[in-house]
């Protein structure tokens, strides 16, 4: 007769842990599309002795076997032994915020039934390497080979994620695509490169899975830098230029902070991907002495950031544009579609439903900085 063993795609036991999930026990992701399960009372209990399972069918009261052939159809059990989903094991939260946690499993298991290489960076995995003191991210940042991104965002759009409104198309000219949620209250970034990185995208990539460990979220291991990868990107963010602003001292500190805690090596990773060239001065005044190359130029996802004002920021970042696709890129910065027009209009402050005004709003916003 078959048995029943515990699927999921990552879940955790919130029994002590204080949550909005009322009087949840756990909570499971499950192997289909859908929102998180909470369970509770009996319910609970039988799932986490399928956990310890197999079980045999014989063994289960009939109220126990109706009540698994919902977890079936929930698709948190399975008569299958090997699923690749099995779940041997519970563990406690150890994020703030269990959604969080359940996120990094359920886009770590995503990215892996799609055979897509990801790396998790940032986030509350730096506060496990001592890099930084506060846990919580706010967001979950992915690192995605460029040729993959819009597969896994294909992919997670089933559980409840779409990619955000950007006048560009994607992977033209910014260096990562945010999908937003509907209600898991978390979104997703997910990076094709990292600005201040020289070398090409794949290169980039390539280097960075030399790089990595590994950490578990919700019972799933997701691959995330080591301490001197995560340092030398986490580095380049603090360094990274926004438009219009010069580098604040406290965030050139933050970069020296984050290189002295992981020790050289990281300038071994930054110096592989030519990021180097970007941070010179922060590491001369971290390792005093130390020679890394540095390259003629800075890279143009450096350059455009640099600019006083964003219109002369979107010219020179359409210098990184193929030289067919560089008009229709203009035209779609000028001219953006509708929904990009709008979510530009309200990140700003406005309220307009109309496309059209919000596209004569993003003129005035833009043209008279450049006109001075």
């Amino acid at each position: 007769m078959a048995s029943w063993v515990a699927v999921s795609f990552g879940a955790l036991d919130v029994k002590d842990a204080s949550s909005d999930w009322a009087n949840a026990e756990l909570l499971v992701l499950s192997t289909l599309p859908a929102d998180p399960i909470g369970l509770a009372g009996g319910p609970a209990q039988l799932w986490r002795q399928l956990v310890s399972g197999p079980i045999p069918e014989e063994d289960l009261t009939p109220e126990e076997l109706a009540l698994v052939s919902e977890f079936s159809d929930f698709g948190i059990a399975s008569r299958n032994s090997d699923h690749p989903a099995r779940t041997h094991e519970l563990a406690p939260a150890w994020l703030e915020s269990p959604m969080h946690e359940l996120v990094y499993a359920l886009v770590a298991r995503v990215a892996e039934q799609e055979s897509i290489d990801t790396v998790f960076i940032k986030g509350p995995a730096m506060h496990r390497q001592g890099l930084r003191t506060r846990q919580h991210s706010g967001d979950v940042d992915v690192w995605v080979g460029a040729r993959q991104i819009q597969r896994l965002a294909d992919a997670l759009d089933p559980w409840g994620w779409s990619a955000a409104p950007e006048p560009w198309s994607p992977g033209l000219i910014n260096h990562s695509v945010t999908l937003r949620p509907d209600v898991w209250g978390c979104e997703i970034d997910l990076h094709r490169q990292f600005p201040g990185v020289g070398v090409d995208d794949d290169l980039a990539f390539t280097v960075l899975l030399d790089y990595c460990s590994q950490l578990d979220f919700a019972g799933v291991s997701v691959p995330i830098p080591n301490i001197a990868a995560q340092a030398g990107i986490a580095a380049l963010h603090f360094c990274r230029p926004e438009i219009g602003h010069p580098l604040s001292v406290s965030k050139g500190t933050e970069a020296k902070a984050v290189l002295q805690t992981a020790g050289i090596a990281s300038v071994a990773f930054l110096e592989k991907i030519d990021g180097t060239t970007v941070l010179a001065s922060v590491i001369q005044s971290t390792f005093p002495g130390v020679e890394f190359k540095v390259a003629d130029r800075i890279p143009l996802n450096w350059l455009w950031r640099q600019q006083p004002d964003a219109m002369r920021a979107y010219f020179v970042a359409l210098r990184s544009v193929p030289l067919n696709r560089r008009a229709g890129a203009l035209w779609r910065l000028v001219w953006p579609q509708p929904d990009a027009a709008l979510d530009s209009d309200h990140r700003a402050g406005g309220t307009t439903q109309n496309a059209v005004v919000a596209r004569m709003r993003r003129l005035s916003r833009g043209f008279p900085a450049w006109r001075e």
